[in-house]
């Protein structure tokens, strides 16, 4: 079943110059009300995945991940952990690498919580860890590849953190 108002929607972002991937996923995000629903803030994830890839939309991507983090409530950890996450990745790109490692901690303890996902915070442990060594922050580096190697001791992500040690 196509949905009049989201095509429409699409074609009114495509006639601004907007690609068509950009143009479907923004539409359907306004469909699925934008912040203002889980739904929309699943897509809001996306969307801002997309703005962070584009050199031109970092600061679209920056403040929407901001307002996901706002938004996010109970049940919405996966949201939560990817916002962190890329946000983590977004400072790293900047050479914001104090900002990074705190999102990548967040985002480490978003993933512990949620059970079984492992390798994905072993993996923002580690970037957290790189992130507090860029910054010149050793004491704090080294603590995090420690809290890395006691948590997951045969993780790959453990092994390759043990420079900062």
């Amino acid at each position: 079943e196509v949905n009049i108002q989201r095509k429409m929607a699409e074609l009114r972002f495509l006639s601004q110059g907007m690609e068509l991937n950009h143009a479907a996923l923004l539409a359907e995000f306004q469909q699925a009300g934008k912040m203002g629903t889980v739904a929309g803030r699943k897509l809001g994830l996306e969307l801002a995945h997309f703005y962070v890839n584009d050199f031109d939309g970092t600061d679209e991507g920056e403040m929407l991940l901001l307002q996901i983090l706002e938004q996010c409530g109970v049940g919405e950890e996966a949201v939560a952990a990817g916002a962190t996450s890329l946000l983590g990745d977004l400072y790293r790109s900047q050479n914001r690498y104090q900002e990074a490692a705190g999102y990548f901690l967040q985002a480490a303890q978003s993933y512990l919580a949620m059970g079984d996902l492992h390798e994905e915070a072993a993996s923002a442990l580690y970037r957290g860890a790189e992130s507090f060594d860029a910054a010149g922050m050793t004491a704090d580096s080294r603590a995090v590849a420690h809290q890395l190697a006691t948590l997951f001791p045969k993780s790959p992500w453990t092994r390759a953190a043990k420079i900062f040690l």
